[in-house]
């Protein structure tokens, strides 16, 4: 019944979503909330690294979980920016700063997560060969998130949902325990997935 917990809040992820849907609500709180789950999660995995080098028994796993679910959020952030700045701008996609900045930083986690599959069982077993390169993560975040301030550009430096025309409360909730619920469902689905395989690992090499 354990292993079914992910996939259960997972759905129910989806359902809340699907409830969004259905009656009708704006896309500003689904694209705000995936922005949200994007740093929440790239953050809970740098936090992890950290722990990790500074000596605490912290799973490789989770942080990598924590990774997979930020860069699902990224990729959600970046579509439903895609298809609000389309309306909004005219155009799917321009190189200013924070979208520029959510781009690069996704790529340095995606490039953080190939990495980690192409060392397998080195990267599981001797956890601080990849701990140390995801810190840099946290300057890529503030870079992202302090873009326009910066830089200027068209995207506006902060966005409050409920702030804005057509959104309700009912809108903001849905959206925001949609999100941490699909959110919880990968992260805690990959974490048992591989924690089982960095054990079999420790074991084959302990022979």
């Amino acid at each position: 019944m354990k292993k079914k917990i992910p996939w259960i809040i997972f759905i129910f992820g989806i359902v809340n979503l699907g409830i969004y849907a259905f009656l009708g609500a704006p896309f500003l709180p689904f694209h705000v909330t995936s922005a949200s789950g994007c740093y929440l999660f790239f953050i809970a995995c740098v936090v992890i690294n950290i722990g990790i080098q500074c000596g605490r028994k912290w799973s490789q796993g989770m942080a990598v979980s924590c990774c997979e679910a930020g860069i699902f959020f990224a990729l959600e952030t970046m579509l439903s920016g895609a298809w609000w700045g389309y309306h909004a701008w005219g155009a799917a996609w321009v190189w200013e700063p924070r979208i520029t900045g959510m781009f690069l930083m996704t790529l340095f986690f995606v490039s953080w997560r190939i990495a980690v599959a192409i060392l397998g069982e080195e990267a599981l077993i001797n956890k601080k060969l990849t701990a140390s390169l995801i810190i840099l993560g946290l300057p890529a975040m503030f870079f992202t998130h302090m873009a326009v301030r910066l830089f200027g550009g068209i995207h506006p430096s902060s966005i409050a949902p409920a702030h804005h025309a057509g959104v309700e409360a009912i809108h903001v909730i849905l959206a925001i325990l949609g999100q941490i619920c699909l959110g919880i469902g990968i992260a805690w689905g990959r974490k048992d997935a591989l924690k089982k395989r960095s054990v079999e690992c420790v074991k084959k090499h302990a022979y």
